[in-house]
């Protein structure tokens, strides 16, 4: 019986473990997209960002260790956080969902804040506030889900 146990936990803890789809065409497709949608230069060249895909209570423990925002607002937002990008790790972080095109829609999102991320240097693309860097990924993930998850024919 302890056997099964152990078992069984082991299924569950792998369960909560991590899947990275960084080099998945499904991510390669999103991320092309997302830099046609925001108009990048051709020359733009910024590789593609680890993905990492992880249940969505490791996703929470991640936000609040790594967020260096005021704790209350972060706490508030936390149950509408699907995902994160790091600027400093150069990773997105995205919870594992059961609807597929609402993962691709929010790794659009997290994939637009990479872009500006890397983009930072380019005066005409410079958005000086939070604000308007969320307003960006926030068109972007809506387009992406507009455009793909209502046909549901992802790129």
């Amino acid at each position: 019986m302890k056997s099964i146990s152990a078992l069984l936990a082991a299924l569950f803890i792998c369960t909560l473990s991590t899947v990275v789809y960084a080099d998945s065409d499904r991510i390669k497709n999103i991320y092309e997209w997302a830099k046609k949608e925001m108009l990048t230069d051709k020359d733009f060249q910024a590789p593609l960002p680890p993905v990492i895909v992880i249940f969505k209570g490791k996703l929470k423990g991640i936000v609040l260790e790594n967020h260096g925002g005021a704790r209350e607002d972060i706490i508030k937002r936390l149950p509408r956080i699907g995902g994160v990008y790091y600027p400093g790790k150069r990773v997105i972080y995205v919870a594992d969902l059961v609807n597929d095109c609402m993962e691709s829609a929010i790794i659009s999102h997290e994939l637009a804040h990479y872009i500006q991320h890397m983009k930072r240097g380019n005066k005409l693309y410079k958005l000086t506030t939070e604000k308007e860097r969320e307003a960006v990924a926030t068109s972007i993930q809506s387009i992406y889900y507009n455009t793909f998850c209502m046909e549901r024919s992802m790129p």
